[in-house]
Parts: C-alpha cells; sequence; structure tokens
C-alpha cells in the first residue's frame, strides 16, 4: 500500500515536471501546435477542450500526457496500482482544471489547500489561457 501511494505520487510529480518542461513550456516558447489548439482566442473553450475530436487537438493532449506515459511505463514495475490510480488522478486534475468553463468556482477552502500543495486550480489555469 505505501508502494502504491509513493508511485502515484512520483508518477504524478515527475509526470507534471517532464510534461511541462519538456512539452508546455518549449510549445509555449518555440512552438504553435499547443497555442493553436489550447490557447487561440477564437475557440470555444469549452466545445475544443472538452468536447472536440479534432485531430490537431488530440494530438496536442497527447504530446502533453507522452512525459506521464513514459514514467507510467518506467514506474509499472514497482506498483502497476500507484500508476494506474496516479494516471487517473492526472486525467481527473486536467478536467478539472478546465471545468471553469462551465461555471465551476473553486471554494474557498480548496483553493488555499491547492496553494499549499502547488496545485494548479481552474482559476489559476484560465490566467494561463489568457496570458498565453
Amino acid at each position: 500500500m505505501v508502494q502504491a501511494i509513493a508511485v502515484t505520487w512520483l508518477l504524478l510529480l515527475l509526470g507534471d515536471f517532464f510534461s511541462t518542461f519538456c512539452y508546455h513550456v518549449p510549445e509555449h516558447v518555440f512552438g504553435s501546435l499547443h497555442l493553436q489548439t489550447h490557447h487561440c482566442w477564437k475557440k470555444d473553450f469549452r466545445h475544443y477542450a472538452i468536447l472536440t475530436f479534432n485531430f490537431w487537438v488530440l494530438l496536442d493532449g497527447i504530446l502533453g500526457a507522452l512525459p506521464y506515459l513514459l514514467v507510467a511505463l518506467w514506474l509499472w514495475s514497482f506498483s502497476p496500482v500507484g500508476v494506474v490510480v496516479g494516471l487517473l488522478f492526472g486525467q481527473l486534475h486536467v478536467w478539472w482544471r478546465h471545468i471553469n468553463a462551465l461555471g465551476w468556482q473553486t471554494p474557498t477552502l480548496v483553493t488555499v489547500l491547492c496553494q499549499f500543495a502547488f496545485i494548479t486550480t481552474p482559476e489559476q489555469h484560465w490566467l494561463h489561457h489568457q496570458k498565453n
């Protein structure tokens, strides 16, 4: 049980680190795929982030998830349960970060806890979208 929890946290931390610094930040600085599919001002945020099956949007999502999947492969032998739970939490966090398009407002207590744990809230993510 302890090993599964450790693998879950390790997957989330390493997956997020590599996804951020090996894909997301370079895409903002040098790329265009992520900016065109995820930050374009012409997009209906709810539609393209949640409901569309556009190839380019899917490719952007896959490339952003690839670091998580590579870390998951590496950690699988330590705890398959931890890997599955980590991937589920990672996906739930992606969906949650985009829920403010549906009118969500994060409760104050949850916002404080997220700030303490360095977890991005939907409101913080939306600010990121507005800044590009």
